[in-house]
């Protein structure tokens, strides 16, 4: 058995911030992860600018592949808008890789784990390594969240995509605007939207909606759509032919109430982060900020001996207390959606037909 101060689950973006900032402050920490590394990640890879804080980096640091944008290219109900604003995209099996290994925790990579255990005196065990902390970092799936089973008052939401490689000049004459520039394709219900990104040589093109079960044929509504625009390449085809899903939970501000189970004498404990807890934007689902945040906030507050303030300390911050606004902003907007609904049902016929 080997003993650390913290145990982290996963090596994303969540887990290998929560490492960064732990050892810097003196904690010995392992990551276990049940894949090698650089490992392939299906995600588009977004990134906004508070994400340059979270990790102590700025973009000009940062040594792989990064496009920044200023536009974005919105297609809806039939209409075409090009709207100014700003972010980046990376490739997942870049920036994870990058941000594992400079995190200096002790890597045990390729270990898939069987079990997770406590003993009386509040030790955590998870295959050979033993610690008072536990962090699970491991998305969607994580086995840390399966034993803290935090609230989940509602679904996920599904994702269909892939990122491939494809002729650089064939992506530069047939993408919506500059290398980097997102187009997306927003649906006519607004719950969901596809998108298709060009990244030099690399195209990202996928779809997500609130309704799992509905993003199957959303997918096929997508590549229709961007197949009839004409903005993608000729090569294209197979890769788009092995889109793969996957799901994970937007923000809401109940999954906060789960995220940390801590000891009374605030020496040991258990804590959720990024994925795990489910903190994804609740209207554009950005991921990666949100990840990189609750890593460090979280080794913040195991730093400072007080795990039990990790929630308090994600409900402070201004970008999670923004994700809250948005949230009841987006609750108030579904609420009236279904208001509306019920009342022309129960409208008399000639009425609702007027409405």
């Amino acid at each position: 058995m080997t003993t650390h101060d913290v145990i982290i689950v996963g090596g994303g973006p969540a887990g290998s911030t929560c490492a960064r900032v732990l050892t810097r402050g003196g904690a010995r920490v392992a990551v276990v992860d049940r894949a090698e590394f650089p490992r392939v990640k299906l995600c588009a890879g977004w990134i906004s600018a508070p994400i340059w804080d979270a990790l102590e980096l700025t973009p000009r640091e940062y040594p792989r592949g990064l496009w920044e944008w200023h536009a974005a290219h919105v297609d809806f109900r039939g209409g075409h808008h090009d709207l100014p604003c700003h972010g980046w995209f990376i490739r997942r099996v870049e920036l994870d890789d990058f941000l594992l290994h400079r995190s200096g925790a002790d890597l045990h990579l390729g270990h898939n784990i069987k079990a997770i255990d406590r003993d009386d005196d509040g030790v955590w065990t998870v295959g050979e390594l033993r610690a008072r902390y536990l962090v699970g970092a491991g998305g969607t799936h994580c086995p840390v969240a399966r034993v803290l089973a935090p609230p989940r008052p509602r679904g996920p939401v599904g994702v269909q995509e892939h990122e491939f490689q494809v002729d650089g000049a064939a992506v530069a004459r047939t993408r919506a605007g500059a290398d980097g520039e997102p187009e997306l394709f927003l649906h006519d219900d607004l719950r969901g939207y596809a998108w298709n990104i060009p990244k030099t040589d690399w195209l990202n093109v996928g779809v997500g909606t609130l309704d799992p079960t509905a993003v199957r044929d959303a997918w096929h509504r997508a590549r229709g759509h961007f197949d009839a625009v004409g903005h993608l390449p000729p090569d294209a085809g197979p890769g788009l032919d092995h889109v793969r899903g996957h799901s994970y939970y937007l923000f809401d501000p109940a999954h906060l109430d789960g995220a940390v189970r801590a000891d009374p004498d605030g020496k040991g404990g258990a804590c959720l982060v990024g994925d795990a807890l489910g903190l994804a934007q609740p209207l554009t689902a950005e991921g990666i900020l949100p990840a990189a945040l609750s890593g460090r906030l979280c080794a913040e507050a195991i730093l400072a001996g007080d795990p039990a303030s990790y929630p308090a300390r994600l409900r402070r911050h201004p970008v999670i207390a923004d994700y809250a606004r948005v949230f009841r902003l987006r609750e108030l907007g579904a609420s009236l959606r279904r208001r509306d609904r019920d009342h022309d049902r129960d409208a008399p016929p000639d009425r609702a037909r007027r409405a």
